[in-house]
């Protein structure tokens, strides 16, 4: 079709096989960018909206501000923007409580959490053995200690560091051992719960679906 020959032209150096700058959308006529905008959905199996609601998408994903946090539903997918370009991704699970009992692998609502013994480092569980370990996603004002010689971190500041976008922070798993933080996936175990040199702890890994 002609209108997706245009769209590609138009997504070049601006479409990575998974994201579009914003830039390109604010740079091309309006019925160009609607057009490039409903060729980006359907590289991600979405279907194109009606005129009226692509109109508005469109408005909000060009004008959002740089650090908005963009979340437009569609087509049981999330739109939002991370680093100034456009994303589709699901939407947040449901809170959860799941229980851990010393599992190579959890199997989650929307992934797998596996634990992986590591010599010397990760996640040291052996020595209360009736702790109460749970995983659930994070609710706000959790905090982090990765450096015992430092101040306890904000979670949020963490995750943001580490370049990760909001729904990736919404969907990450935590560890607890009862109401304490104990690990983050792609973060770090806590001091308090970190295997020393002597042990075998266990790295903590996330794989969403």
């Amino acid at each position: 079709m002609l209108a997706d020959d245009l769209a590609a032209l138009d997504a070049r150096d601006a479409f990575d096989g998974a994201t579009l700058a914003r830039a390109r959308l604010r740079e091309l006529p309006s019925y160009r960018a609607r057009n490039l905008l409903r060729w980006f959905l359907r590289q991600h199996d979405c279907r194109p909206p009606s005129s009226s609601r692509m109109a508005e998408m469109l408005a909000q994903l060009i004008e959002a501000a740089p650090d908005a946090r963009v979340q437009l539903m569609h087509d049981g997918a999330v739109i939002g923007i991370h680093s100034d370009r456009i994303a589709v991704h699901a939407a947040a699970p449901p809170a959860f409580d799941r229980a851990w009992h010393g599992e190579a692998s959890l199997d989650l609502p929307h992934g797998r959490l596996d634990f992986t013994p590591h010599a010397g480092a990760g996640l040291r569980v052996a020595d209360d053995p009736a702790s109460r370990w749970s995983v659930r996603l994070r609710q706000g004002g959790e905090r982090l200690t990765l450096d015992p010689s430092r101040p306890r971190r904000m979670l949020k500041s963490l995750l943001q560091e580490a370049g990760m976008p909001n729904w990736e922070r919404d969907a990450l798993p935590l560890v607890f051992c009862g109401d304490a933080l104990a690990a983050v996936p792609g973060i770090g175990v806590d001091a308090a719960y970190r295997a020393d040199a002597r042990a075998v702890g266990l790295d903590v890994t996330w794989h969403a679906h």
